[in-house]
């Protein structure tokens, strides 16, 4: 009973994760969008399932092939990690921005989500990778702090609505799970 219920939890979680995230199809003004976008996540969690399935099974797999594949999948959620919050700023009426050039708005939003995606590695970097000593693990912690303030700190400059800190925050935990994600598959090796 214990191992049908782990896996029910396990169901729970993977829809409620596609419908998060789905949901930002909203933000695009097309109802429509969001059944767009829980395609795309279904897509996509399928293909890190079918990863981790087919590693189960080393016999019928040959591991070159595997691991390119993961490597595929990885850079996508790379992408669209460093994506999302450029189409949000640009496209996406959720902060009260101050009249700026589409070029601004997108160097300025693109190099934020470098920031905070180099930010977040170098703390998983330290607390996952490094030896095991204490000061890494601080450090790590401490980025990921830092980390964690940035994009509330950075919209409360332009709009200290509640809807527009949490749009920034819902968007950076798009990219958060999909920056992870994404270095976790282009990275790991057998």
């Amino acid at each position: 009973m214990s191992d049908t219920w782990y896996y029910v939890k396990k169901i729970i979680a993977l829809v409620i994760f596609i419908a998060v995230l789905s949901m930002m199809g909203v933000a695009t003004g097309k109802s429509w969008m969001i059944f767009v976008y829980a395609s795309f996540f279904i897509l996509v969690v399928a293909g890190v399932i079918f990863i981790e399935y087919s590693k189960r099974r080393h016999f019928e797999v040959i591991p070159t092939d595997n691991m390119i594949l993961r490597q595929i999948i990885g850079a996508i959620l790379l992408l669209l990690a460093l994506v999302i919050p450029v189409l949000v700023t640009t496209r996406m009426s959720f902060f009260a921005l101050p009249p700026a050039s589409t070029a601004v708005l997108l160097f300025s939003s693109f190099g934020v989500t470098l920031l905070f995606m180099a930010m977040m590695t170098a703390a998983v970097y330290l607390i996952n990778y490094l030896k095991n000593e204490l000061i890494h693990k601080i450090l790590g912690y401490a980025l990921i702090i830092v980390a964690s303030i940035l994009p509330g700190l950075i919209i409360s400059f332009f709009d200290r609505s509640t809807t527009g800190i949490g749009s920034a925050y819902y968007t950076f935990l798009a990219v958060v799970i999909l920056g992870y994600s994404g270095i976790n598959l282009f990275l790991k090796h057998d």
